[in-house]
């Protein structure tokens, strides 16, 4: 295959279809981008990738097209990573290194079984996370430099379960929630200094229940709700602390029905929506309830 006079790719293919045999791509017509090989649709062999420098970044084998072997990462001809696999899984030494080579830190796993790090440049850790077997599944941190606790939460089976936990610089929660099957459910709040500020409610990953903007004082700045990850019901705003400013209503994400614009308590503007446009008689009142205009909108075929 060929792209603007140079060659972008070279591979074979079986006689069922399935790429075989040696396979080559470029990045441009100077620079390899990854060679390697391929049995009857697997990776097999050693293979090789490049940067856009025309450095080689990553090497490591396939057998039956799991890794298998030492693997090997680099970044400005600087090795950067050492990991160890047998038949697709990490097992053995794991070593991470800095960008002049010193090492930062090494796990060792068992057939994919252990706890694997990441580190700052200053040698500190800066994630951990459980693998069983291959996939993630057990407690995972996020660290700060100094050693606190930024995320934490944990997997099961490759996806995110139970309690999940963000924290602010101060070591202050900002934002919580659950996670079933890898998705979002349940509540999850969101807070600033110790104060919610948003809260939804998820079923399977959509939004679905209340849900709840709130000013630095707790009071309400948005209140409304979602069924199936769009806005349906009442949902109200307001400009200040008690004060409303817009009452609307909604219906599988659209706007429907009456809606109202207020301000120092009262309505200053009334009308109706259907299907997210403005239909029939809109009126704009004074602040002593006095209409001053009527607008007439007809709804569209």
């Amino acid at each position: 295959m060929w792209r603007r006079g140079y060659q972008v790719l070279d591979e074979g293919y079986d006689d069922v279809g399935a790429r075989h045999g040696a396979y080559t791509a470029w990045r441009n017509a100077r620079i390899r981008r990854e060679r390697g090989a391929y049995a009857h649709g697997v990776r097999t062999g050693t293979w090789t990738w490049w940067a856009a420098d025309g450095e080689v970044s990553r090497r490591g084998a396939y057998v039956a097209g799991e890794r298998d072997g030492t693997w090997t990462e680099w970044s400005d001809k600087v090795v950067r990573a050492l990991e160890h696999y047998r038949r697709g899984r990490a097992d053995g030494e794991q070593r991470v290194f800095d960008a002049r080579g010193d090492e930062l830190g090494r796990d060792v796993l068992r057939r994919g079984t252990g706890v694997v790090r990441t580190f700052y440049p200053s040698g500190a850790v800066a994630s951990e996370t459980t693998w069983r077997a291959g996939v993630r599944d057990g407690p995972y941190r996020e660290l700060t430099p100094s050693g606190a606790v930024r995320v934490s939460g944990a997997h099961s089976d490759g996806e995110r379960v139970g309690t999940w936990r963000w924290r602010d610089s101060r070591g202050r929660v900002a934002r919580e929630g659950a996670y079933v099957g890898g998705a979002p459910d349940g509540e999850w709040r969101r807070l600033e200094a110790g104060v919610v500020v948003e809260r939804s409610a998820y079923q399977a990953g959509e939004r679905s229940g209340p849900y709840l903007e709130a000013f630095a004082d707790g009071s309400p700045a948005v209140e409304g709700a979602y069924a199936g990850d769009r806005r349906d019901g009442t949902w109200t705003t307001y400009q200040a602390p008690g004060e409303v400013a817009t009452v609307a209503h909604y219906r599988g994400g659209l706007l429907e029905g009456p809606w109202e614009r207020w301000r120092d308590g009262r309505v200053v503007e009334r009308g109706h929506h259907a299907g997210g446009r403005r239909v029939g008689t809109w009126v704009t009142l004074d602040g002593a309830g006095a209409v001053t205009a009527i607008q007439m909108y007809t709804a569209p075929r």
